[in-house]
């Protein structure tokens, strides 16, 4: 997790005090968002897990959430390949890392 990154794209872009706003929001929908990843591997549709893991990968990349987002990538490319024992694993691996992810943005985040 980049935090001084996301600030930097933020400051770069004359909207840095969106900083705590966008922390927020991503917190926010991160439960939701988690569950529905869950959800689908648990099903073991892959194209529902392609399409849970798109969605989060898109909020991971744009706040800086680096790994998380790599994890989210080959979570999306692997459900699209149809490899639902890998998908699996990568779920695993996702579930770890939005953990991590939580924690340090609840930890750091400004007015947090």
């Amino acid at each position: 997790m980049d935090l001084e990154a996301f600030r930097q794209t933020l400051e770069e872009g004359g909207i840095a005090e969106m900083l705590p706003i966008l922390l927020d929001a991503f917190l926010h929908d991160l439960p939701e968002r988690s569950n529905e990843v869950a959800r689908t591997l648990d099903e073991g549709n892959p194209e529902e897990v392609a399409r849970a893991a798109h969605a989060l990968k898109s909020a991971a990349g744009t706040i800086h959430a680096d790994h998380l987002h790599q994890l989210l990538s080959r979570l999306e490319n692997t459900a699209k390949e149809g490899a639902t024992s890998e998908m699996r694993e990568i779920g695993r691996q996702v579930k770890g890392e939005m953990t991590r992810v939580e924690r340090f943005l609840r930890d750091r985040k400004p007015g947090g």
